[in-house]
This record gives structure tokens, sequence and C-alpha cells, in this order.
């Protein structure tokens, strides 16, 4: 990103100013800063949601607005802060362009322990299912109704659940109806996002509302899946960008410091040593009211 300006409108004030620097390939970065410091909207810079007043990005020397809009964004895999689903089956989640194969579907479903999870509930839902049948049957009995059309329907529907797929077959068809956590969603969206296989990942990070044990498995796979993708994360957890290449703090649309996490706590006045103490405050003052108000 060289000098890049950006706003929303025309009669609205910059909020990116003068943005200058450089990510190597494969390198992680954790984007950080207070609420409208600019950390999302670099992202819409990147993906040319809002188009850039002056200034440049490129990617590989590429000036990406002078590139096809569709191109630019098939390059980068967006992991958002809320889980997307669509209406339809696991596999259409995971693959709605239908171009994965199905080994790597299930593969990618392993890692995650997706596939334990997904088939507890699709067992789960057909023994609802079943319990539901008896009932109609048993009311249909008590109400002496021989042979009418709901009584071949639920023949039928028996038959059907005879046909029933099992193992790869139920784990893929699985039909998601909001029938997912919010930890499991994550799950089907970051399995998503490393079935692209694209360079550059952006991920606004989204851990502060799932089990400590699903963020486990969301941060194993993020390290081993993208470890060779160029990575920014929006974070809002600074714990979770310690082990970034670097750290890129934004304040008021532009870039304040940019340079490691080791180097930039070294200095006990760099803005990002004073959003870590900020925030370790924050915490225990947090913890300090949880205690009152078990008491």
């Amino acid at each position: 990103m060289k000098k890049f300006n950006m706003r929303y409108r025309d009669d609205t004030p910059l909020v990116l100013k003068e943005c200058t620097f450089k990510i190597e390939g494969g390198m992680k970065v954790g984007i950080v800063g207070r609420t409208g410091a600019g950390k999302s909207t670099l992202c819409n810079a990147f993906t040319r949601i809002v188009e850039g007043e002056s200034g440049i990005i490129e990617f590989d020397g590429v000036d990406i607005s002078k590139i096809n809009l569709r191109q630019v964004r098939d390059a980068i895999t967006i992991i958002p802060q809320e889980p997307t689903m669509y209406k339809g089956t696991l596999a259409y989640n995971l693959d709605p362009t239908g171009q994965i194969s199905r080994a790597d579907i299930l593969s990618i479903l392993k890692k995650a322990k997706l596939d334990d999870i997904i088939l507890k509930k699709s067992k789960e839902e057909k023994e609802a299912e079943e319990k539901a049948k008896e009932e109609r049957k048993k009311k249909l009995e008590e109400h002496k109704l021989n042979n009418t059309t709901e009584n071949v329907q639920i023949m039928e529907d028996d038959e059907d659940a005879k046909r029933e797929c099992t193992g790869d077959e139920a784990l893929l068809n699985f039909e998601i109806n909001d029938n997912l956590s919010s930890g499991e969603k994550s799950l089907v969206q970051i399995c998503r996002a490393i079935l692209r296989k694209n360079k550059i990942v952006l991920l606004d990070e989204a851990t502060a509302n799932i089990d400590i044990e699903t963020e486990q498995t969301v941060q194993k796979l993020i390290n081993e899946e993208f470890k060779d993708c160029t990575m920014l994360t929006v974070a809002h957890r600074l714990q979770t960008i310690n082990k970034s290449d670097k750290v890129m703090v934004m304040s008021y649309g532009e870039v304040a410091e940019y340079d490691s996490p080791r180097v930039l706590l070294k200095n006990p006045d760099s803005h990002f040593t004073k959003l870590v103490n900020d925030i370790q405050k924050e915490e225990t003052e947090n913890k300090k009211d949880e205690k009152n108000d078990k008491k």
C-alpha cells in the first residue's frame, strides 16, 4: 500500500490517510487499534468494497485498481466476524461452486473434528423425526383412520428412512438450518476458507463468543492450514496476535506503528504497549466486577 487515501463519500472526511506499508508473502500481520481506527476499513480497501481516492494497492506488483474486480476478490479469502451459513447441505456450504473434490472436503472436516459433531447431530435429528412419526401413527390409530393419504405418506416416509444414507454421505448431505452453534458455524466457515486455497487471507477475528475447546481447534486449523498464506488478522483480543510476524497499529485512519510485537512492546511509549496495558487493566477490572457479582 503506497500513500493510500480513502473516504466513504465525496462529502465525508478521509477514513484512510496516506497509508504506506509493505507485507512480504507468507507474513502474518495483526491489525489492531481502538474502535474507529480504520482496521476494518483497510479490509474494505483490499477488496475494493470502497475505491481509493488516491494512492496504490499492489498485490505482487500489480495495481489492483487496474484489474477486474472479480479477479481481485477471487484472489482473497475473507473470514468475517459473523459466520455466514447458506441454506442447503454441509457440502454446499463448504463448496458452493461444486469445484472441490469430495476427498478434500472430508479430509478438512476430519481435521476440524466436525465429522463426529455433524454425524451426532444428524443422528439426533433422525431420532427426533422417528419419534414424531410414531406419535403421528398413534394419533391416527386413536382416530381410527385407515388407509388415508396421510397413512400412505407415513409408510412412504418410513421407506425413505430405510434408504437413508449413512457415513460420508450422511455427513455431506446434512442439512444446515439454524441447527449449528456459534462455534460450529465458525468451524464450518474456517473449513470453507481453507478449501479455497487462496494465498491472501483476511481474518476478522471472531472467537470471543465460542467455547475454549472450539477456539483451540480454530486456532490450530488457522496455524496449520494457513501457514504458507499471507494473513492479515483484525484482532479484537491482542493475545491471539502475539506470535504474528508484525503488528500494524491503526489510529484515526493512519498507520501509527508497524513492527514486530516484541519490538513494539519494548517501547513503553508505543501505541501497542499502551493498548496492551489498557486491555489488561480492563480485564482485571472485569474480573473484579465478576467476583463482586458472585458475592
